[in-house]
């Protein structure tokens, strides 16, 4: 029987991958339900837009600068972070306002 020989590096590149996938499959089916039900009227909405905008910036950034993807990819991924941000800050604005 053949041993499998995997280093640090893979296994924590295997585990990474499980990872942000059941991450995004969970956030996208949430976002998903929220489209089809028409529910993303208040804090998903705006958070939307807020990552809209930073990906065209980072765009226009990136057009301009003519930055490498290691950048590009860390730049898009810091929208994702803020974006996730401003949803939960505006969720917990309105349920403290009884929306």
């Amino acid at each position: 029987m053949k041993s499998l020989n995997i280093s640090f590096e893979e296994k924590s590149t295997w585990i990474s991958l499980a990872i942000i996938t059941f991450i995004f499959v969970g956030y996208f089916s949430q976002v998903f339900e929220g489209l089809v039900s028409g529910n993303l009227d208040k804090a998903g909405n705006i958070s939307g837009w807020v990552l809209g905008i930073g990906v065209l910036m980072i765009a226009a950034h990136t057009f301009i600068q003519d930055l490498n993807a290691v950048w590009v990819a860390n730049l898009l991924l810091f929208a994702v972070f803020v974006s996730q941000v401003v949803s939960y800050a505006l969720q917990i604005f309105y349920y403290r306002r009884g929306y």
